[in-house]
């Protein structure tokens, strides 16, 4: 399914055979250009569920981590205004789930103070791109910018109960290769939040189109 791998017993099947006929439409490879027949062979190939264009990606249950993704509490931290940015376990919480079962955690800011991370990209290209964030109680309002582009809207992280945001589209880029900056800025609070102002990032993800 989109979101959990299903297994049936063997005991449940009622019947198995080999089809006769392939699902794909006879001579379809034939329509296609270079770059969409490997596409297709990537996807049919993908040991995991692909997401379709305009989704985000999800975490395989099989490694418990987000294929390809960058993860948060790896990325190098090359400036912070105020407070600690570490490294935190997200075990302990169980309405959701985290990408390799850990994020990067921002916390001891104020708004105002920023934070960049160094995103390495392997080679140019135009990229969607998705990041997944923590929500919870005493979490801020965050604008996020690549390198010099302006802000992106204010994403708010409150939320009663600890829980990722899911993937976030930070919309399509054309990046070179090499080493990019994610900015987050605290921009301030949902009113019912306790000011905590934390940031906490689970994974960025750069799809190339």
């Amino acid at each position: 399914t989109p979101t959990d791998l299903v297994t049936i017993t063997k005991s449940e099947i009622e019947d198995r055979k080999l089809a006769e006929l392939s699902l794909m439409p006879e001579g379809q490879l034939k329509t296609l250009s270079t770059s969409d027949v490997r596409d297709l062979v990537a996807y049919l190939g993908s040991p995991s569920q692909v997401p379709l264009p305009g989704e985000g990606p999800w975490i395989d249950p099989n490694t418990g981590k987000v294929a390809g993704a960058l993860e948060g509490e790896a990325l190098k931290v090359s400036q912070i205004s105020r407070g600690n940015a570490h490294s935190q376990p997200m075990g302990a919480f169980t309405l959701s789930k985290w990408s390799g079962n850990a994020q990067l955690w921002w916390t001891g800011a104020q708004p105002k103070d920023t934070l960049v991370l160094e995103i390495p990209v392997a080679e140019a290209g135009q990229y969607t791109t998705f990041i997944a964030l923590t929500k919870a109680v005493d979490y801020g309002i965050v604008r996020l910018a690549w390198d010099d582009e302006a802000a992106m809207p204010p994403i708010d992280l409150y939320n009663r109960g600890v829980i990722s945001s899911g993937p976030v589209s930070l919309g399509t880029h054309d990046l070179s290769a090499g080493t990019h900056r994610l900015t987050i800025e605290i921009t301030g609070a949902n009113p019912q939040a306790a000011k905590g102002y934390m940031f906490g990032l689970d994974y960025v993800a750069l799809q190339r189109r």
